[in-house]
């Protein structure tokens, strides 16, 4: 099985990096290359990436450990990239760590949406 360091060499720059833990940040951007920030100074780098966006040049932007951030971090990464259309959000983490999401997590809540979304467009 794969790391993150060898998955993310292979995603698109530039990267940028959100994460929970300062230390695994910073050492898993020195590994692959990129920015990044903690999820609770992140404002500064979704302005970057913004930026770049605005200019129409295409970006990553990589959530560390999703299943472990909060749901108000989740949703205020959201919020700001949903509207960027040159902007590609990716998520990573372990898939053991689901079991303990409950359905208020925001992964329960894009789920629900989704399948409301898909639901609506199916019908006549």
């Amino acid at each position: 099985m794969r790391d993150k360091s060898t998955v993310l060499s292979a995603v698109a720059e530039p990267r940028y990096i959100l994460t929970r833990n300062a230390v695994l940040g910073r050492d898993l951007a020195q590994r692959v290359g990129g920015a990044w920030a903690t999820l609770t100074r992140v404002q500064q780098l979704l302005q970057q990436v913004a930026e770049r966006d605005a200019r129409g040049e295409r970006c990553v932007v990589i959530i560390d450990e999703e299943s472990l951030v909060d749901r108000n971090d989740w949703l205020r990464v959201l919020v700001r990239v949903s509207s960027m259309r040159h902007v590609q959000l990716m998520g990573l983490g372990d898939p053991q760590q689901l079991d303990s999401i409950d359905e208020t997590h925001v992964f329960g809540l894009v789920l629900r949406r989704a399948r409301g979304s898909c639901a609506l467009r199916a019908a006549p």
